[in-house]
């Protein structure tokens, strides 16, 4: 088994255990629907959760550079297990412990401080991630080094993660509603760019 291999089959396996309880949950959501008062926001962070998910998984799939890169514990810990454990936590944080008869609004503004935390933490490792990963790219002639930090690629994720962080940060400090609404629609559409255009 190769490296690259090796690490792959890590992914996978925590990726996959983050998926199977969303859609384990999510299917118990569709079982007890009649008890559950749903919530917009709360709906639109599972599913940006779940457009992270594929994002990530197709593209690690398409390039594994990073894999081969992976020289020490702590590369691995800063590249692959952080990034990937923190997207763990957040599949369970997500949700209610009980999901039936759970108020999902309540539960939004009484926990978003713990899943808003996890995911500016989560979106700031993937994107530093990504920007290390496409410099092993350059240094391997992979991608175009001129004019990458003016590139589209390093501008989406540059600009968009900032963006991201700022309003968290706001919405963890100001506790206003209307910041978090618009933290949770961005991260929506963001990551449902990044998968169409993936």
């Amino acid at each position: 088994m190769t490296k690259t291999e090796y690490f792959a089959m890590f992914e996978s396996l925590l990726y996959g255990l983050a998926l199977a309880h969303i859609l384990v949950v999510c299917s118990k959501m569709i079982a007890h629907r009649k008890t559950i008062k749903f919530y917009w926001a709360h709906i639109l962070l599972v599913f940006a959760g779940v457009f992270v998910l594929s994002q990530r998984y197709y593209a690690g799939f398409e390039s594994n550079s990073e894999y081969l890169h992976v020289g020490s514990a702590w590369e691995f810990l800063l590249l692959l297990l952080l990034p990937m454990g923190l997207f763990f936590i957040l599949a369970y944080q997500i949700f209610p412990e009980k999901i039936e008869g759970a108020n999902l609004k309540e539960f939004f503004y009484e926990k978003y401080k713990e899943f808003v935390s996890v995911f500016i933490s989560f979106a700031i490792l993937v994107a530093a991630r990504n920007i290390v990963t496409d410099r092993y790219a350059m240094a391997d002639g992979l991608i175009e080094s001129e004019g990458y930090y003016q590139s589209k690629r390093f501008l989406t994720y540059f600009v968009t993660i900032m963006l991201l962080a700022v309003m968290g940060g706001g919405a963890l400090f100001t506790n206003k509603r209307w910041i978090l609404k618009a933290l949770v629609i961005i991260a929506f559409g963001f990551n449902l760019y990044l998968l169409i255009t993936t």
